[in-house]
């Protein structure tokens, strides 16, 4: 096991629906040395000072954040998570918090930066025979990501 925090951060864990799917978040920051603080939309606990935040995984975000319909292969939002865990991150993210996310916050951050996100896609045949993989990403001119990429399309994995 890695070396232990002398003092142990406090960081918030966000969660939604069981709680039981927290836990295995819970120990591994226990293990490292952390204070994780299970944070969910119906908690009454302010985070007033916070060493690091861990957006947890969980159902996507919400359709209408992301500018699209909702489709039944992307299963039930919600919007209460979705709120609450936007707060966290902006103020993590000012503050200079070290965030750690999961599926869900790999969602949330380019959204709430501006980035569209395309909930659902299908996975298309790879022309090397090994698989599926997901539709290429399209890199448009003028932004962040044309920059460090160039424009036009990108395989993903």
């Amino acid at each position: 096991m890695g070396e232990k925090w002398p003092i142990g951060p406090r960081a918030v864990l966000t969660y939604g629906g069981d709680r039981r799917r927290l836990d295995p978040y819970l120990a591994a920051g226990r293990d490292v040395g952390l204070e994780p603080i299970p944070t969910s939309p119906e908690s009454d606990w302010e985070a007033s000072e916070l060493d690091g935040l861990v957006l947890t995984g969980g159902a996507g975000l919400h359709p209408a954040r992301c500018g699209q319909p909702g489709q039944p292969e992307t299963g039930e939002p919600d919007r209460a998570r979705d709120e609450m865990e936007a707060a966290f991150l902006k103020r993590g993210l000012e503050s200079d918090l070290p965030v750690l996310s999961n599926y869900r916050g790999r969602q949330l951050f380019p959204v709430e930066h501006g980035s569209r996100l395309i909930r659902h896609c299908q996975r298309q045949p790879r022309t090397d025979g090994k698989g599926e993989t997901m539709p290429p990403v399209s890199v448009l001119p003028d932004t962040k990501w044309s920059s460090v990429l160039g424009t036009g399309e990108h395989p993903v994995n």
